[in-house]
C-alpha cells in the first residue's frame, strides 16, 4: 500500500501539471508603445534577420513574457511622406537569454514558396505545442 507521503507527492505533481497550461495561457499580453525599448528590440531583431535597415509600419504587435508576434510593412521616406514598399512580414519571436529570436517568419516578397496559409498552419501548431497565448495573435490568424 502506498504511503500517505507518496500519495501527497503524486497529488502535488498532478496539480502542477494540470495548472501549467492555464498559467501559460493567462500570461500578460501587451502592445509595446511606439519608441519603447521593447518595440525597438523586436524590430531590430527582425531587421537583422532580414538584413535590412528599413523602417516598418506595424499593423499588429503583441508580446508576452516569452513570445512576440508582429505583422508589419516596410516603409521608406519619399520626400514629404512615407510610402509602403512591397515587403510585408509576419513574425513569431521568442525571448531567450540574449534577447529576441525569430522562430517563424513569413515575408513577401521572399517567401513565395511558403504561403501565408502554410505559415498560419505552422504558427497554430507551435501555439498548441508551446502553449503560446491565443491573445498574442490577430483574430484572423
Amino acid at each position: 500500500m502506498l504511503s500517505n507521503r507518496v500519495l501527497f507527492l503524486v497529488g502535488v505533481a498532478l496539480t502542477l501539471v494540470a495548472a501549467e497550461p492555464a498559467t501559460l495561457s493567462s500570461q500578460q499580453i501587451a502592445t509595446p508603445a511606439v519608441g519603447s525599448a521593447a518595440r525597438r528590440a523586436i524590430l531590430s531583431t527582425i531587421r537583422s534577420h532580414l538584413g535590412v535597415e528599413s523602417k516598418f509600419q506595424v499593423q499588429h504587435l503583441k508580446t508576452s513574457s516569452r513570445w512576440a508576434y508582429i505583422r508589419a510593412s516596410e516603409i521608406v521616406d519619399d520626400s514629404a511622406s512615407q510610402q509602403e514598399t512591397k515587403l510585408s512580414i509576419a513574425t513569431l519571436l521568442e525571448r531567450g537569454a540574449n534577447g529576441w529570436n525569430v522562430v517563424e517568419l513569413w515575408s513577401l516578397p521572399g517567401e513565395e514558396y511558403f504561403s501565408f496559409a502554410e505559415f498560419t498552419r505552422v504558427i497554430r501548431e507551435r501555439q498548441t505545442r508551446d502553449h503560446i497565448p491565443a491573445a498574442l495573435f490577430p483574430p484572423e490568424l
